[in-house]
């Protein structure tokens, strides 16, 4: 299929193939062949179209075969395919993330009450003893909570 550059273009590649100007018209702008299954690609690029090359140019290329680029559109489904996996496992991933963060904040705010509750009740193991009672063993009444 043959395609028309922009004005100032000479070259193009297209899924790692270059295409050069093979042949300009009168006003010096420059026509290429490629492959008919690159047209959506080489169609979208602003300032490439397709065109009928000027007198004197080589034949077209011949139209791709449809078996040819069968194993091409079964990798491009596949492709496809895996992108779409990429994109679910990503947002798997992300929202582990976002739980794990949760959690981190959550345990942080529990470590800060924990702290605050262990100093108010030291604060008030401090205050009996001033009073000259005994502090009872918190450990001693946990052990026995628990066998009960």
């Amino acid at each position: 299929m043959w395609f028309i550059f922009p004005v100032g273009a000479t070259s193009i590649t297209v899924e790692q193939q270059p295409f050069k100007v093979e042949i300009e018209d009168a006003e010096g702008r420059g026509y290429f062949r490629a492959p008919d299954h690159f047209a959506p690609q080489i169609l979208a690029i602003a300032g490439f179209g397709r065109a009928s090359p000027p007198e004197g140019a080589p034949e077209d290329l011949p139209p791709s075969v449809g078996g040819q680029n069968e194993p091409v559109k079964v990798l491009v489904g596949e492709i496809e395919g895996l992108k779409l996996e990429v994109q679910r496992l990503t947002e798997d991933a992300n929202s582990v993330k976002a739980a794990n963060a949760a959690l981190r904040t959550e345990n942080a705010e529990l470590t800060r009450k924990l702290d605050i509750a262990e100093n108010r009740v030291k604060d008030l193991e401090d205050e009996l003893d001033d009073t000259g009672h005994k502090v009872p063993e918190l450990a001693a009444a946990g052990a026995s909570a628990k066998a009960k």
